[in-house]
């Protein structure tokens, strides 16, 4: 059984991602249940949970910086390679 806290319903989800979490079938009494149940925060208690939670966060933060450096750096290679046509045809004219 998992340790995790389940804070009160919320029904700020679909249908279709009710079903998902839950396993459910479409029908609407099933839905309605299921927004019963459904934890909008679950917050780490042990330290294990602690630990693999911080190596998520850590992970997600270092993935996003990677992203941004090689959108930043395509961006830079883009534009030299738009000064060096100019110059080129301006040698060439």
């Amino acid at each position: 059984m998992s340790k995790l806290k389940k804070p009160a319903p919320s029904s700020n989800y679909s249908n279709t991602l009710l079903m998902a979490m839950n396993g459910t079938s479409s029908t609407p009494s099933t839905v309605t249940k299921a927004v019963q149940k459904l934890p909008t925060t679950i917050q780490p208690l042990t330290a294990t949970e602690q630990y693999w939670a911080t190596r998520a966060l850590k992970a997600e933060a270092l993935l996003a910086a990677q992203e941004t450096h090689k959108h930043e750096v395509r961006n830079l290679g883009h534009e030299n390679d738009m000064k060096r046509e100019v110059r080129f045809a301006i040698l060439v004219y």
